[in-house]
C-alpha cells in the first residue's frame, strides 16, 4: 500500500482556529454574568428534609475533593484573563475580526500596531490574530514568528501560541520545531481545547520525520481518549499502520473511517 503523508485541508485548521479565537472573543459575557451579579438566580421553594439531607451528603462529598475546587478556581481565573484580553478590548476585537475575514495590508498593519502598543495578554491576543491570518495565507514563516511573539507576550494564551506555532512549523516542513512545541503538550496545558487535536498533529510530524514507530507511540498513548474518535486521527493511524507494513490493519482502520465519517475530508483522502 502506498502511503501519502496526509496534511489537513487548508480550510480545516483555519475553521477550527477561527472558531477557537471567536470563542475567546465572545465566551466571557455569559460566563461573567453571575459573578458580576447582573443575572440574579431565580428564587426556589424551600427544600424538603430529604433534599437537605441529600445536600449535606453532597456537601460532604465535595469537601473531600479540594483539588476539584482548585481546578475550577484556576479555570475561572484563566477565563477572567482571557476576558480582559479579548472581550474587554473594544479596540482589538473588531480589528481582529476584520483581519480574520479580509486580511488586507491595512488590517495587518492595524493589528500589528495594537500588538506593539499594548503588553501582556492584550498584546498576545493581537499577535495570535496576526499569526492566524498568516497561517491561513500559508505564509508559515511569518505565522510562526508571530505565534512565538504571542508566547513571549503573555502566559494565558500560550497553549494557543504553542499549538498553532507547531501547526505553522509542520506546514513549513520544520518537523523538529513542531515536535519541540508538541512534546508534553497535554501535561503542560491540561485544560487546552487543542488537546484532542495534538495526537494527530504530532503523529503527522513524526511521519514527516520518517519515524512511523514514533507516530504509532503517540497514537497508542491517545487510544481510548476523545482524540481517537476524530477522523484525522483515524486517517493518520491507518497511514502509520501501512507505513509499518501492517496492510490488513491499515485497511481495517481506513474502512472504519469511511463508514464512520463518510463526508469528512479525511474520508475523501482515504
Amino acid at each position: 500500500m502506498h502511503v501519502v503523508l496526509y496534511r489537513s485541508p487548508a480550510s480545516a485548521p483555519a475553521r477550527f482556529v477561527a472558531w477557537a479565537l471567536a470563542l475567546l472573543m465572545v465566551v466571557s459575557p455569559v460566563a461573567g454574568q453571575t459573578a458580576a451579579g447582573s443575572t440574579p438566580r431565580p428564587k426556589t421553594s424551600a427544600p424538603s428534609k430529604a433534599h437537605k439531607a441529600n445536600s449535606r451528603s453532597k456537601t460532604s462529598q465535595k469537601s473531600k475533593k479540594p483539588v476539584g475546587r482548585a481546578a475550577r478556581a484556576a479555570r475561572a481565573a484563566r477565563l477572567a484573563l482571557l476576558r480582559r484580553a479579548f472581550v474587554a478590548s473594544s479596540e482589538l476585537r473588531p480589528m481582529a475580526q476584520q483581519l480574520a475575514t479580509m486580511r488586507t495590508p491595512a488590517a495587518y498593519a492595524g493589528v500589528a500596531a495594537y500588538a506593539r502598543k499594548n503588553t501582556g495578554e492584550a498584546s498576545a491576543a493581537a499577535y495570535l490574530a496576526l499569526g492566524h491570518a498568516y497561517l491561513v495565507d500559508k505564509r508559515y514563516t511569518e505565522a510562526e514568528a508571530y505565534f512565538r511573539q504571542a508566547r513571549q507576550a503573555g502566559d494565558e494564551l500560550s497553549d494557543y501560541a504553542d499549538y498553532l506555532g507547531a501547526e505553522a512549523n509542520h506546514d513549513a516542513g520544520n518537523e523538529s520545531g513542531a515536535e519541540a512545541l508538541l512534546h508534553g503538550f497535554a501535561g503542560q496545558y491540561p485544560d487546552s481545547i487543542f488537546n484532542s487535536h495534538v495526537p494527530e498533529l504530532e503523529a503527522n510530524v513524526f511521519m514527516g520525520m520518517g519515524d512511523a514507530k514514533g507516530a504509532q507511540r503517540v497514537l497508542t498513548a491517545a487510544a481510548g481518549m476523545p482524540a481517537a474518535n476524530r477522523p484525522a486521527y483515524q486517517l493518520v493511524q491507518g497511514q502509520v499502520a501501512a507505513a509499518l507494513g501492517q496492510s490488513q490493519e491499515a485497511e481495517r482502520i481506513l474502512k472504519n473511517l469511511l463508514l464512520g465519517h463518510p463526508l469528512s475530508p479525511e474520508a475523501e483522502t482515504a
